[in-house]
């Protein structure tokens, strides 16, 4: 596995592993990640990490920022950006 530096510096990498993430939260194959699918997927890697999941507030919360064209759901392009702000992190 790349380390996150490696994957953030380049930026085909990226796309490749933050489209392979989409698709397996993407759970009814829409094109979108809704927020019920966003919701999952955030507790499984909130318990993986040890940590609380987010509650509905602090969901709708990121959402409100990341969903650029406000139809209450996450593109591939406005994932990238919530994948890219949690590798920065670490």
């Amino acid at each position: 596995m790349e380390s996150i530096s490696t994957i953030l510096r380049d930026e085909k990498l990226f796309d490749s592993i933050t489209r392979e993430m989409f698709s397996a939260i993407d759970l009814d194959h829409s094109g979108n990640i809704e927020k019920t699918e966003l919701k999952k997927a955030m507790t499984v890697i909130a318990r993986e990490i040890g940590m609380y999941p987010l509650s509905d507030q602090q969901l709708d919360g990121a959402l409100a920022v990341l969903d650029e064209d406000g139809n209450g759901e996450l593109s591939h392009s406005e994932f990238k950006i919530l994948v890219r702000a949690l590798f920065e992190t670490l």
